[in-house]
């Protein structure tokens, strides 16, 4: 088992050790979240009945298959999205004492952290003030985008069940069930494809397996090796977001450059410009490479002059004190 199947295992642990006095010995299943594991967006609800388990199971006429057909209907693709809820119980958070609240909140930022969502979706008000801890003003926040924590951002939506309620009495053109169709819409739209000119990236160097095992450092770990994405991903998503005539930057480690090359050409992107980087001009090797490209079938690659960080003395090298400002 790896490391991160391990840590989601250790979140499955951790939240089934958390209030079984509330539930019979039959009903002490843990239910983790529905969907997959490296989705772009999450939705965060406080409904058991959101899902059944990970593989897309829920309960006929239940909200969870209400929520399914909607993001159907919006043309979400199932990779795109994952489900969890609060209490990942057959019970709503309110039956938990407030220690084991604060412990459930906790478990949700481990799982926010394993999944790594470019959105974080808070199904109805109480989600949100429990997640973010202050008091919430739904009307004026409500289908808002919202930086969080660190390249995060949150949306606020309504609860499932306020939804299908709205639609049962009041039926399909419901003010609140249209907003929520709305909601779910932007959510969708919010990184359209082929939006930006240039897109600079600078991913995990290193394959999983060349990972220190130091749990502790999980954080440290994930912005350095490939845990969270790869690779692979890394390249999907540039050609996702770079126009037609747009071009892409990406900074790597010299050895991976086959794979970089490789990866590029499967998703219809050519390197057009490499530069390896040195740490000064009497290195052997280069450790660092530069690459630039863009949408297209033909690498017609440019290998640039060598860049040098330092000079032999230590000193920062002219070129270097231009990236870092330094005018003497």
């Amino acid at each position: 088992m790896d490391e991160i199947s391990e840590l989601w295992e250790d979140l499955k642990f951790e939240v089934g050790s958390i209030g079984n006095e509330l539930l019979p010995k039959d009903r002490q299943e843990v239910y983790i979240g529905m969907g997959d594991r490296n989705a772009d967006v999450l939705f965060v609800g406080n409904d058991p009945k959101l899902y059944l388990a990970e593989d897309y199971k829920v309960e006929p006429q239940s909200s969870g298959a209400f929520l399914i057909r909607l993001l159907d209907v919006v043309e979400y693709l199932p990779e795109t999205y994952y489900i969890t809820t609060l209490s990942k119980r057959e019970i709503k958070i309110k039956n938990f004492n407030e220690e084991e609240r604060k412990k459930l909140i906790d478990l949700l930022f481990m799982q926010i952290l394993l999944i790594s969502p470019k959105i974080v979706v808070f199904l109805g008000k109480e989600v949100a003030q429990l997640v973010e801890n202050k008091e919430i003003d739904f009307d004026n926040e409500r289908g808002q985008f919202k930086k969080w924590r660190g390249d995060v951002e949150t949306y606020l939506t309504y609860d499932v069940e306020t939804v299908i309620k709205a639609r049962n009495d009041s039926g399909k053109k419901a003010v609140v069930a249209l907003n929520s169709f709305n909601d779910i819409k932007n959510v969708k739209d919010y990184y359209k494809p082929s939006t930006f000119d240039y897109v600079i990236c600078n991913p995990p160097y290193f394959p999983v397996e060349n990972m220190p095992n130091q749990r502790e450092k999980f954080n440290h770990n994930i912005s350095r090796h490939e845990l969270l994405c790869n690779l692979s991903d890394v390249v999907q998503a540039v050609r996702y977001l770079v126009k037609q005539n747009g071009k892409f930057a990406l900074v790597h480690r010299t050895y991976r450059i086959s794979d970089i090359i490789s990866e590029c050409e499967k998703n219809g992107l050519a390197i057009k410009r490499i530069r390896f980087v040195y740490s000064k001009p009497s290195s052997d090797n280069s450790k660092i490479v530069l690459v630039e490209g863009s949408i297209s079938k033909v690498s017609d690659i440019k290998v640039e002059q060598p860049f040098y960080i330092y000079n032999e003395d230590g000193s920062y090298t002219d070129e270097m004190k231009k990236v870092y400002g330094i005018y003497e």
